[in-house]
């Protein structure tokens, strides 16, 4: 005898759908934030050049509940001196994040989102100790900022709980004016360093992640 025929419904319905995602991710990114216009930076307390970027490291924590993350995300780009009283520059942006996801796919999701923030931003420069002189450190120490962001990405599911994500955007960084040199001390006034003056606004942003994802 010939097995039922399945339902006409049955033979009508769409694929099943990926499952729906509720899981905890967690990201590692690295990528610039780029000044179109160029940034003046202080590679020595006298000698200035302009940059376009800064590549600094991140890790975003978000919680996912089918089309919708909420999480934090921190950003960080070092600096070192030379110990010959060369600038260094470091930037920090510590903020929250959401995100929607249009549609759920075991494959390939792409996400539109929205970063606020705070972004923190030092120089400093080290001369180290000589037969001469003791050693001297001197910094404009940490000055805060409003950061946020419009940006857009994509994750690759590449097995299990492992992705790759890309993601872009155009970032918005806030702070005062520099304010010009920033000396040791007035007896010390030939150790000094000039801070980073952002007068570029508007900068992109761009970074690769390896991403870890826990389901519940």
């Amino acid at each position: 005898m010939a097995p039922p025929s399945a339902p006409a419904e049955a033979l009508l319905a769409p694929p099943r759908a990926a499952a729906a995602r509720r899981e905890v991710v967690l990201a590692f990114g690295y990528g610039p934030v780029i000044a179109p216009s160029g940034v003046v930076v202080y590679t020595e307390p006298d000698k200035a050049e302009s940059t376009k970027a800064f590549a600094g490291i991140s890790v975003d924590v978000t919680r996912r509940i089918e089309h919708f993350s909420l999480g934090a995300r921190f950003w960080h780009m070092g600096a070192t001196s030379n110990g010959l009283g060369s600038s260094a520059h470091a930037l920090t942006r510590i903020s929250t994040q959401a995100r929607y996801h249009p549609w759920i796919s075991r494959t390939l999701e792409p996400w539109v989102g929205v970063e606020l923030g705070l972004a923190l931003a030092e120089d400093f420069a080290v001369w180290a100790k000589t037969d001469a002189e003791p050693a001297h450190q001197t910094t404009t120490g940490v000055r805060p900022g409003f950061a946020g962001a419009l940006e857009a990405g994509a994750q690759l599911r590449i097995g299990g709980p492992l992705a790759l994500g890309l993601r872009g955007g155009v970032l918005y960084m806030g702070f005062e004016s520099a304010t010009g040199k920033v000396a040791e001390s007035p007896s010390a006034s030939k150790y000094f360093v000039v801070p980073t003056d952002y007068g570029q606004r508007l900068w992109l942003s761009i970074a690769l992640t390896a991403e870890l994802a826990v389901s519940d």
